[in-house]
């Protein structure tokens, strides 16, 4: 019970103490708010009226400090002030400004500390634009002397100069900024000036080694293609190669801080730091150029000889240094991407100018060059595909006109900037490939048709008209309107009639084609057996509207049969641009007293009549076909 109560006395204590703080608080606080809402007097230090005195003092001084100095500028207006002068302004501004800091930086009663400030400014502009000028004559002089350096620090005191009016003397009003501009402009051609005649110097006697070394030359490089007798480059050479691409570098370092520096100051194209970077890459890379020609002209000879196009073995040696060439070329434009060796539309030593690659023509003639041998070959393998045909041989043949095909074509997909055979004879690879099945049988009809034309033996002309089966085994396909296998193939146009002839000569090794309307009447003969032919013709008198059988007919005294009636006959156009040939012979349905004039009636070449066919011709000895580039 005890220590109960001493708690309580304890609690009731801290409330009463608590309670006398917030009422002194609260009085404390009345009282200050009381105070602020009284009447303010306010306090002024003892001295007051002894710095009233003071800054009166320092106005009339001051006053009078400017009067005497406007006195003075009104007596000689157009004279510059004295160092007195100036002094006279100093002290009336720094009285003024005393004068207001006293007077606790009230404004100005008269405005005079503008008036002082902006003359005080003045004359200091004035000052330092004289002294600017000074300069700027001495950078003058310096600059027709060529003492650059002289210049450049002339001119730069001169600028300072001006960019002092600007930041300390706003008040004059004689900030140039136009001024300021041609100061900095001919200090940078002061500094420039220098560095651009350095430059200069550098490509001029890079120019010359370069000139001594590569004599034709067009920016300083060699542009022949065709360069005779090229030697290694000695080690004497070479050094003058490195001599020329330091001094290159050395200009073409100074362009780059030309351009960056001091852009648009001298009359140099933008791109010039890149033309002299060009120089420098193309006279470091001149060596192996000069090693790439040497070898592009022994690999020329090499592909030049007879044995290149015989031998297997030369024409790899030929390819490997092609290889080489190509690889040292490959590194060389890695290496320096920006040599005119390299660049894609500048010259080019070892390749004329293309706009695609600039080693593109040395590939084509590398693929022109390798396909000859190829080419070579080929040919080679084709002639004896012939031999194997017209000997009869047609398995071999067969299976040596797939491989040959594919040997074209392989070495096509390889060097395919040149051609391994002709379009036509690719075709006809092609095609007996497909139709290897039916060349006994072509053959073997053929060999049983033609006879020599009279006064002509190396021409071959079918004995009668080509049946419509031995078109459908050439052809796969017949298109008479009269059908029957032994029957003369109708309803053909030239174009058709022409291929059956090519094709059937591709089956047979041999050279087939229409025979021409004068070969045609050469195998008719003379006129005196034309009535005996006539006479066995299948014309309108006996032959009921309908084409009969090849070679049933009676033969001439060169052993041909239906020359006259049957069928017309396609011959070669006279004028291979022509759309129109002639057909010849006269058909079924012609008059005996018709044909008796051999006729020959103007046909388009396009038309598939079913009164017109056609007959082979084989040549024994044609012309050869000029060979593909």
């Amino acid at each position: 019970m005890r220590l109960a109560f001493r708690r309580g006395d304890i609690r009731q204590t801290l409330l009463q103490i608590l309670l006398i703080l917030a009422i002194a608080i609260a009085a404390l606080g009345s009282a200050l708010f009381f105070a602020n809402l009284g009447p303010k007097t306010a306090s002024r230090p003892k001295d007051y009226q002894q710095e009233r005195r003071e800054a009166e003092d320092l106005r009339v001084k001051s006053e009078d400090l400017w009067e005497r100095f406007k006195a003075i500028k009104e007596a000689r207006p157009n004279l510059i002030p004295t160092p007195e002068d100036e002094k006279l302004l100093e002290e009336a501004l720094f009285l003024r400004e005393k004068y207001i800091s006293l007077n606790h930086n009230q404004s100005d009663p008269k405005g005079l500390i503008e008036d002082i400030r902006g003359e005080w400014h003045t004359v200091k502009a004035r000052e330092c634009r004289t002294l600017g000028k000074v300069a700027e004559m001495k950078g003058l002089t310096a600059m027709q002397k060529e003492d650059f350096r002289a210049a450049a620090e002339a001119y730069g005191e001169a600028d300072r100069m001006e960019t002092l009016i600007g930041d300390n003397y706003q008040l004059s009003k004689m900030r140039d900024v136009s001024r300021a501009h041609e100061l900095q402009h001919q200090q940078k051609l002061a500094l420039g000036t220098p560095i651009l005649r350095s430059l200069k110097k550098s490509e001029k006697e890079a120019d010359a080694i370069v000139a001594k070394l590569a004599p034709k030359t067009t920016h300083g490089m060699r542009v022949a293609l065709e360069v005779p007798a090229i030697g290694e480059p000695t080690e004497t050479a070479n050094t003058q190669w490195t001599k020329a691409a330091e001094l290159y570098r050395d200009a073409w370092q100074k362009a780059i801080l030309l351009r960056d520096n001091y852009d648009g100051l001298f009359n140099i194209e933008y791109n010039y730091p890149d033309q002299l970077e060009s120089k420098y890459e193309t006279a470091l890379s001149s060596p192996e150029n000069i090693k790439l020609l040497r070898l592009l002209a022994e690999v020329r000879a090499k592909a030049a000889t007879e044995n290149f196009v015989n031998s297997d073995a030369a024409a790899t040696e030929v390819l490997k240094l092609w290889n080489t060439i190509f690889e040292r070329y490959s590194d060389m434009s890695k290496i320096h991407p920006k040599s005119d060796y390299v660049r894609v539309g500048r010259t080019n030593p070892l390749a004329k100018l293309s706009e695609i690659d600039p080693i593109e023509p040395l590939r084509e003639e590398r693929d022109h060059a390798i396909m000859r041998h190829l080419r070579n070959t080929l040919e080679k393998r084709i002639a004896a595909l012939d031999a194997a045909l017209r000997s009869g041989n047609h398995e071999t043949a067969g299976i040596e006109a797939v491989r040959i095909l594919q040997a074209a074509d392989e070495a096509q997909k390889k060097y395919r900037r040149s051609t391994a055979i002709s379009g036509q004879a690719h075709s006809r690879l092609k095609y007996l490939s497909a139709r290897d099945k039916v060349i006994p049988n072509v053959r073997n009809i053929l060999n049983g048709t033609l006879l020599p034309i009279p006064g002509k033996p190396d021409l071959l002309l079918g004995r009668a008209e080509v049946s419509q089966i031995l078109y459908t085994l050439v052809m796969d396909t017949n298109p008479s309107a009269v059908r029957g296998d032994l029957l003369p193939v109708d309803s053909v146009t030239y174009a058709d009639a022409a291929l059956f002839c090519e094709r059937a000569g591709w089956l047979a090794g041999l050279s087939a084609r229409l025979p021409s309307a004068a070969e045609f009447q050469a195998a008719v003969g003379d006129p005196a057996g034309r009535a005996i032919q006539v006479a066995a013709a299948n014309a309108a008198e006996t032959s009921n509207g309908a084409p009969r059988q090849v070679d049933i007919g009676q033969p001439n005294a060169a052993g041909f049969v239906d020359l006259f009636g049957n069928l017309a006959e396609w011959t070669l156009p006279q004028d291979p641009a022509s759309a129109d040939t002639l057909e010849i012979g006269g058909n079924y349905k012609d008059s005996r007293e018709t044909l008796a004039t051999l006729p020959q009636r103007t046909a388009s070449r396009r038309d598939a009549n079913r009164l017109r066919g056609f007959r082979i011709l084989v040549e024994k000895n044609p012309a050869p076909a000029p060979a593909p580039r």
